[in-house]
């Protein structure tokens, strides 16, 4: 475990800020991967879900009659180091973020984050952020990998956590999507407050934004905004037809779409 990824970009970001008059320490956590999308982008935005389809690479859901085709997949199951060259580089988050100058990752390593034990509602632990704890308790998973990126420099502008996790078969993966579908739905548009384990007095309000799809419906995204700064990020999570699942949480001045694009590229980087 890297001692680097316990702390929380959004949050560490935030307090070298100093958003307002709260400076509450980054969230503490311990780091290990997963994600998904399919069942999870059409359950949260209401729209019926039917038969899979293939779209670049990730798993999308039409409309129509049945339950979601199993996957036909030759590969895998994958292990953790299968998965780690899958996440962004510096460069490729540089590029994706606007950065203008260089990033570094800190990672990957295999430990699921624990920020979310730390929030008003334990239940928003998807939305919240990727790859975390509070979320994974299925067990269904056969390895996985996490990294952080962040500007090189003091007082980082951009920041990126991202997370892929292998699952042992497509009901595995379909179940948990279905799951945290309705977390992302029952929490869109709520504040939660998370409190740093610290100084729990400094409390940290987080707008959370509606749960959205991309035209393909093969993404779920949602903003999220903390109170009293210009800065905010966007939560992305999708899963490939290889039964890889990938969960992003980019962080900036405009981060809009870049959730969208972080997916895009680390799909094209996941085994299978």
């Amino acid at each position: 475990m890297l001692p680097t990824m316990s702390l929380h970009l959004k949050l560490k970001h935030y307090q070298r800020r100093g958003a307002g008059t709260r400076r509450g320490a980054p969230r503490a956590s311990t780091v290990v991967a997963l994600t998904g999308v399919a069942v999870a982008v059409t359950a949260a935005v209401g729209a019926p879900v039917g038969h899979a389809t293939i779209v670049g690479g990730l798993a999308a859901f039409t409309d129509g009659s049945g339950t979601p085709a199993v996957s036909s997949s030759p590969v895998g199951p994958f292990s953790s180091a299968d998965l780690a060259g899958s996440l962004l580089s510096a460069e490729q988050a540089a590029a994706l973020t606007g950065a203008t100058g260089a990033m570094q990752v800190r990672g990957p390593a295999a430990g699921f984050l624990n920020t979310a034990k730390d929030i008003s509602d334990r239940h928003c632990a998807s939305p919240w952020g990727p790859g975390e704890a509070e979320s994974y308790t299925d067990n269904a998973y056969t390895g996985l990998a996490v990294s952080t990126a962040s500007d090189s420099v003091a007082g980082s502008e951009h920041t990126i956590t991202q997370a892929v996790i292998g699952f042992a078969d497509e009901g595995s993966l379909r179940r948990y999507k279905s799951r945290i579908a309705g977390q992302w739905r029952d929490c869109a548009t709520r504040t939660i407050t998370y409190s740093p384990p610290d100084n729990p007095s400094a409390t940290q309000f987080w707008q959370l934004g509606t749960a959205d799809s991309n035209p393909e419906r093969t993404m779920m995204i949602m903003s999220q905004h903390v109170s009293g700064a210009d800065w905010g990020c966007e939560r992305g999570f999708a899963s490939t037809t290889s039964n890889i699942a990938i969960d992003v949480l980019v962080c900036g001045r405009d981060p809009k779409g870049q959730a969208s694009q972080a997916i895009r590229v680390i799909t094209g980087q996941v085994p299978g």
